[in-house]
């Protein structure tokens, strides 16, 4: 398309085309009119030539020169969202974003040329772009993954938590409790129970020792008795799902299914009897803390038997016996332990 003096075409990103004039620094969507001889000749006057009107601002300002580095610049959001004026000025500076047209002399090559560079950044540009979003959607989609696990594992009110609470005591649970257990374990309760167990073991070991001292000023506090618990305690939780998933890895097409949730779910509150009986110690009667511990050692076998041991399905013998035997001796040791060491 012939074109007006100083005139070049340029398109935008997505194929629409616009005009400017190096010139006069001005920019417009529609193409400029060459001046037709004949309209002076018939009268017609100069209504179809190409008139350009400079404003104060034009006036006052320097004329930019004809060269690739003066092409025009700007937001073509901007030229967009004024498409209904004929004119728009832009800001002088670097070549355009965007494919560049054919135009006229050294201007339309140059501009040629920059916006080569320009596709070029922003291909690049785009590639790190994408690489940083699928960065942070990864990121995004494995925290979330996270998230949802734990909202269902801590997702229990304190009705449930107390009712399961109830289940540790040797009595019939109530309707549906033992399948709402299974179907829906918790970490909740479990985390609580095990965090008071620590405090309490630990607590009443050196209350019992200050107690048997009588005197406060020949009483020495044995603060290794927190990392003990501790050791016994989270351990105990975080040991038994290992021990669980290579019991089934090893035992091959025998193994089953057995739900590590409910492992540390059951084994959690089945410490439950171990705060009421560490209470209970601060008696000074040996007789009476031995009796204590075999006690709480019963009732926290009684409820792993009745809400775990009869739902594991394995049919490898030693994997079963392993499952079987695994939370039913730690729990009996940490009983032990505690009668034994922390008096």
């Amino acid at each position: 398309m012939s074109l007006p003096p100083d005139w070049t075409r340029y398109e935008t990103d997505d194929g629409k085309e616009y005009f400017h004039n190096s010139a006069t620094n001005q920019t417009q969507w529609e193409p400029p009119k060459m001046a037709d001889p004949m309209a002076f000749i018939d009268g017609g006057g100069t209504s179809d030539v190409f008139q350009y009107q400079p404003s104060a601002l034009d006036l006052s300002a320097a004329p930019a020169p004809a060269s690739a580095a003066s092409a025009p610049t700007g937001s073509m959001v901007e030229m967009q969202q004024r498409d209904a004026s004929p004119t728009v000025s832009l800001n002088a500076g670097a070549a355009p974003i965007g494919a560049i047209g054919s135009g006229s002399g050294a201007g339309g090559a140059g501009g040629a040329g920059g916006a080569g560079g320009a596709g070029f950044m922003s291909s690049l540009g785009g590639l790190v772009a994408g690489a940083a979003m699928s960065a942070v959607a990864g990121s995004a989609g494995f925290s979330g993954y996270l998230l949802e696990r734990a909202q269902q594992l801590f997702d229990v009110s304190t009705n449930d938590v107390v009712q399961r609470l109830r289940m540790v005591l040797p009595l019939k649970p109530p309707d549906g409790a033992k399948e709402d257990l299974k179907d829906r374990p918790d970490f909740y309760g479990p985390f609580w129970i095990a965090t008071t167990a620590v405090l309490f073991l630990a607590a009443t070991g050196n209350f019992a020792r200050l107690i048997q001292a009588g005197d406060h000023r020949a009483f020495q506090p044995d603060y290794g008795l927190v990392s003990l618990a501790a050791t016994m305690i989270y351990g105990t939780l975080g040991a038994l799902p290992a021990v669980a998933r290579g019991a089934i890895f090893f035992a091959g097409d025998g193994g089953g299914t057995v739900s590590l949730q409910q492992i540390v779910c059951v084994c959690g509150y089945s410490m439950a009897p171990m705060i009421p009986v560490s209470m209970l110690c601060l008696i000074p009667l040996d007789g009476l803390r031995w009796l204590l511990t075999l006690l709480g050692t019963a009732m926290s076998l009684y409820f792993l038997r009745g809400h775990l041991l009869t739902d594991i399905q394995v049919t490898a013998p030693t994997p079963k016996l392993i499952l079987t035997a695994a939370p039913c001796v730690t729990v009996a040791t940490i009983f032990l332990v505690y009668r034994v060491h922390f008096f």
